[in-house]
């Protein structure tokens, strides 16, 4: 069989250097450089071909008409010599590695709307700039996307966004932990995707208070969009917040869950918890209706007698879908769920079929030391807070999140290893995992729920990892 031909994007001649991480010269000279969907390869007129995929770019900088690539980290590729290619290579070579960043970082979902250009500025929170430039601004279906000419995309989730204002012919936006944008020089576009902007949050908000006004009928506008905060775009919010806005949504999410077929997994971890700081969510999958809706749920275990199972945040989901024949709103658990596009209930495989997640509190010594309810309680929500904003940050996806180190350098699972690196988000959620509980029979499930949640407290050795049977 002969090999697959690749789409080769562009060609041309170039000197290039390639050094070690102390500075040492490995290899130098005239070349060809050839970009193809997944590749770069580098062809010396003399000497060893070089060829590595755009997502082994950890650093890329463009100055003085020279590119220089941080390969891992050990090695630096110098491109010079480019002549008037030097721009277009640039812009290519930087569309290539965004693509597949956007895939590593675990942005990848349906796309609104793209095909902006405008000057940008991002500063984190505490004022120090990120990036700089053009970019790309990208709008997907849940979140906007800054593709910078030169630089890494970043992610800024709809339901993240604390600000938009518009100044001197830019517009700003802000999210919740402190990062800002400023778009610019964005001339006939500016008004288009100002629109755009606005259109992507209000339909976030507006679905989210339509899903609410039809799972609560009888709660009043006010309380549809105090709810609507809480539990925009996937969040779960706590049994207490909901409880105070009115305790009929509280009721009507729990009923959710009965008729998703997780009624007796919630009702048995509800035994166990805190039940007033239990958090639930519903979270539509990427690809709309395609993946349909997921009902999720964090569940805190703990308590004062560090020896009882617990140091616990419990997580649970299923797939909301309408039974074929019956009444309009009535769902199920369905089997759509094994094969959606790895999110919540996507990634277990048809072998698998649904699983419960645990992840650590806080580290195992300093839980078996606490003796104040109110402290544990404060660093359960912290914890639900923390894991609410990492998996929005990762999309939902749970693979890379339980995949044991040794999985990620198979060729199936080798993106998520670059995932791992990009965020931080998901490296988090990496450190706090348990283990998880692969549901075969409810017995099985039981006896696994809780020889996990033993094992969690049998040690101070945050290193020692669960396995399952």
């Amino acid at each position: 069989m002969e090999p697959e031909t690749k789409k080769r994007i562009m060609e041309c001649p170039i000197s290039y250097e390639l050094s070690d991480g102390k500075g040492n010269t490995m290899a130098n000279g005239e070349a060809t450089a050839a970009l193809e969907e997944d590749t770069v390869t580098i062809l010396p007129h003399l000497g060893e071909p070089i060829l590595f995929s755009p997502r082994e770019i950890t650093r890329l900088s463009a100055k003085d008409y020279r590119l220089s690539l941080s390969l891992g980290a050990d090695e630096l590729l110098s491109l010079y010599d480019l002549g008037y290619a030097y721009e277009d290579f640039t812009k290519a070579l930087c569309r290539l590695r965004n693509e597949v960043l956007l895939k590593d970082m675990l942005m990848h979902e349906k796309v609104r709307e793209k095909g902006f250009e405008a000057e940008h500025v991002l500063v984190d929170g505490a004022g120090n700039e990120i990036s700089s430039g053009i970019c790309e601004p990208r709008f997907f279906e849940t979140a906007l996307v800054i593709l910078p000419e030169i630089g890494e995309p970043f992610r800024m989730p709809y339901s993240h966004i604390s600000e938009t204002k518009e100044e001197s012919y830019a517009i700003v936006i802000g999210t919740e932990d402190g990062n800002k944008v400023r778009l610019s020089a964005m001339g006939h576009q500016f008004d288009p995707f100002k629109s755009s902007l606005s259109k992507a949050m209000a339909e976030l908000s507006q679905r989210t208070q339509a899903w609410l006004k039809e799972l609560v009928p009888g709660l009043d506008s006010s309380g549809i969009r105090k709810a609507s905060r809480l539990l925009k775009d996937g969040r779960s919010a706590r049994k207490c917040d909901l409880d105070s806005i009115s305790p009929l949504i509280w009721k009507s999410l729990e009923k959710k869950i009965s008729s998703a077929g997780l009624k007796d997994e919630y009702d048995t971890l509800r035994s166990m918890a805190r039940q007033d700081h239990i958090s639930i969510g519903i979270k539509r999958g990427l690809f709309g209706e395609v993946t349909g809706e997921y009902i999720w749920y964090l569940i805190p275990v703990y308590d004062t007698d560090a020896k009882k199972p617990g140091n616990a945040v419990i997580m649970g989901s299923a797939l909301l879908e309408d039974k074929e024949g019956e009444d309009e709103g009535e769902i199920e658990a369905g089997s759509g769920a094994d094969e959606a596009e790895n999110t919540l209930e996507g990634d277990e495989g048809k072998s698998d079929g649904k699983a419960t997640y645990v992840f650590r509190i806080m580290e195992r010594k300093i839980y078996s030391e606490i003796k104040d309810l109110e402290e544990l309680d404060r660093a359960a929500d912290s914890m639900i807070r923390t894991i609410n904003d990492s998996m929005a940050a990762i999309n939902f996806r749970r693979e890379p999140v339980y995949l044991p180190e040794e999985k990620l350098y198979e060729p199936k699972y080798v993106k998520y290893l670059y995932s791992i690196q990009r965020l931080p988000q998901l490296r988090t959620l990496r450190k706090a995992y348990v283990g998880r509980v692969v549901h075969t029979s409810p017995e099985q499930w039981k006896k696994g729920i809780s020889a996990l949640l033993s094992f969690n407290v049998s040690t101070t050795d945050d290193s020692k990892v669960w396995k399952n049977g």
